[in-house]
């Protein structure tokens, strides 16, 4: 086992020998969703990326907190809010849009620094689920991590994962890959920037979290 001392992420024991590390957010797919609802009503998650991506890396200054849901790892703080910051009269709705994808793999960035802090180096990423779905924000999560990241030949790697488990098959061989991402160097670095400010900024509003939670 290799716990983390700030308590950020989780380790679990999977048999005498093997554990997991890790962190869950609860701010994914779900934020996407909201956005959509409530500021592009109509519009396709497909159409939604797409929009995102006429516009920069770093949706020129506009940073997405997502934490709609309050938050899991690394934070686990459910007195935490969402918040759109740096927002400016040239922006429009593909810069927001662009913004809520960036601000989702910041959130998944923050549980991967963490567990290159307390568990080690982090070779790659394999990606499944709805997101993985779409190329391009796939290769937005390998710009963010700088990681190579490679899509499975299933996006159902929960119930893959759960039937290994059963059989107790948890060797950890080269697994089978359809697609693989390499990070864009140019962007990782503005994307290096942005995280270190996602994180400056949690620091800095989590005094006054509190403050904004209303009593139902």
């Amino acid at each position: 086992p290799l716990t983390d001392s700030a308590m950020r992420t989780f380790c679990y024991v999977l048999n005498e020998s093997t554990w997991i590390a890790g962190g869950a957010t609860n701010n994914g797919g779900i934020a996407l969703t909201w956005y959509i609802e409530h500021f592009a009503k109509g519009a396709t998650v497909s159409e939604i990326i797409e929009e995102a991506f006429t516009v920069k890396p770093g949706a020129e200054g506009l940073l997405f907190l997502p934490f709609i849901n309050g938050e899991r790892a690394p934070y686990w703080n459910g007195e935490a809010s969402g918040a759109f910051i740096g927002m400016r009269r040239t922006h429009n709705r593909a810069h927001f849009s662009r913004a809520v994808l960036e601000g989702i793999l910041y959130s998944l960035q923050s549980v991967l620094t963490s567990l290159e802090e307390s568990v080690g180096p982090i070779k790659r990423i394999h990606a499944s689920g709805g997101f993985a779905r779409s190329k391009q924000w796939v290769q937005l999560l390998a710009d963010i991590s700088g990681k190579t990241v490679r899509i499975q030949e299933t996006h159902h790697a929960s119930s893959l994962g759960a039937i290994r488990l059963a059989h107790n098959d948890l060797e950890q061989g080269e697994q089978t890959f359809m697609a693989q991402f390499e990070p864009n160097n140019r962007d990782y670095h503005v994307y290096k920037k942005k995280c270190e400010l996602y994180q400056v900024l949690y620091n800095q509003l989590e005094p006054v979290f509190p403050e904004l939670v209303v009593d139902n």
